[in-house]
């Protein structure tokens, strides 16, 4: 069985404010997505490939706005960091 790494995310849409959004990190020869859901996602879902990041992408899944997110090139960017009460959830598949 494989873990999950659930973390919270800083993006929300900035039209609506929804926090159910699909994030995309851009790379030169490919691309990596994750959903998000209510602010959190699975860091783990992601894949491990060489390669030149160059920007954020996100939709948000309710009104469908589409842009770029600013100062992140990695998921790892926009990870809202944990305080001493805030632990990362490891759950099974």
């Amino acid at each position: 069985m494989t873990e999950k790494q659930i973390v919270d995310s800083k993006v929300k849409c900035p039209k609506c404010g929804s926090r159910n959004l699909t994030l995309l990190e851009l790379w030169k020869n490919h691309d990596i997505s994750w959903e998000q859901i209510g602010g959190k996602f699975d860091m783990k879902d992601g894949v491990l490939e060489m390669g030149d990041p160059y920007k954020m992408e996100a939709e948000c899944s309710k009104c469908k706005h589409h842009w770029t997110i600013r100062g992140a090139l990695q998921i790892g960017c926009i990870i809202k960091p944990l305080t001493p009460n805030t632990q990362t959830a490891t759950h099974d598949r």
